[in-house]
């Protein structure tokens, strides 16, 4: 067996540098969770999409919903499928118009 001996000081900074990886990895795995999660609320819903919730309120029948215990929240799948559904590439230029 080998005994290492390190300063106070180093072993601290190991230490902080272990505790900082720690705090990114749940970071990291936090921020999957909310990548993947299958069910939204109105204030996701406004981050993934950029619009404010009056919006969202405005258009939640023709995205699609769900109302639990007064909770309204959102399919991600069905917001994205609106998403989609709404999006139009023009073939034209603005410059020709």
């Amino acid at each position: 067996m080998e005994v290492l001996v390190i300063e106070a000081e180093a072993y601290k900074n190991l230490i902080n540098q272990f505790t900082e990886m720690k705090e990114f990895m749940q970071k990291l795995t936090d921020q999957m969770y909310a990548n993947t999660k299958p069910y939204l609320s109105v204030t996701e819903v406004c981050a993934l999409t950029g619009f404010g919730k009056t919006w969202v309120n405005d258009n939640k029948a023709d995205i699609g919903f769900s109302s639990v215990g007064g909770a309204i929240r959102f399919k991600r799948n069905d917001v994205t499928e609106y998403m989609e559904a709404n999006y139009f590439k023009s073939k034209i230029r603005r410059s020709n118009i």
